[in-house]
């Protein structure tokens, strides 16, 4: 059985509520809501943010400009280059390696219905917290390795590049203070993202796997 943890986005259609630079995001803030169904079926697990002034169900991430790599049209997918963006590329990373660590550490809270298929989630899961700052290792025997829970994440920081599925008609302002829809930006082109990180899911299809849901507005 192969889980990857993939990353796809959708349209904002108004702005957050509330962002956050990527300068002031904490990732020992972040933590996770136990898993639990939604109105497909799909298992998802919530993605929250706390600090000493504000709780919020998911995490409106700021981005500096990023240049655009290209656009594939086929697969709605915008790729990024980050690799002169050295802060927000290592604070990404370093939640990508957060988000592993943390399910290699919880699998048998965060994905205990791919270990088991028999386990049936809670209806009212959603009220018990993983706090992901300050849990130590629950000391139970780890059905799957580190290296086969990193296997299983799909993420959007790859190989200096970062990526998200974004439809090609959706419409974004450049650096230039240009208004075009995705698919006719050019290489070389800089757009700021503002990604409201808010879902873990696992999706069921062939095989199991999980996507890990944001949004966001350029």
């Amino acid at each position: 059985m192969t889980t990857p943890l993939c990353v796809s986005a959708s349209p904002i259609r108004k702005n957050p509520f509330l962002t956050i630079p990527f300068q002031s995001f904490e990732i020992e803030n972040t933590y996770l809501l136990q898993p639990e169904k939604d109105k497909r079926d799909r298992i998802c697990t919530q993605l929250c943010y706390k600090d000493s002034s504000v709780e919020i169900q998911d995490i409106p991430l700021i981005t500096p400009p990023l240049k655009v790599h290209h656009y594939d049209i086929r697969k709605s997918l915008l790729f990024l280059e980050i690799d002169t963006q050295h802060p927000f590329y290592q604070k990404f990373h370093r939640f990508q390696e957060f988000l592993i660590q943390t399910y290699y550490n919880y699998q048998h809270i965060l994905i205990p219905h791919l270990i088991d298929d028999n386990i049936q989630l809670s209806d009212n899961s959603r009220q018990l917290k993983v706090f992901l700052s300050n849990q130590s290792s629950p000391n139970q025997i780890k059905t799957f390795t580190l290296a086969k829970i990193r296997s299983f994440f799909q993420l959007p920081l790859k190989d200096n590049l970062f990526t998200i599925y974004i439809h090609p008609n959706t419409v974004v302002q450049t650096n230039k203070m240009e208004q075009l829809q995705v698919y006719q930006l050019i290489s070389g082109t800089y757009i700021r993202c503002i990604l409201r990180l808010y879902n873990i899911i696992t999706i069921k299809s062939f095989n199991n796997y999980l996507e890990q849901q944001y949004d966001r507005i350029f």
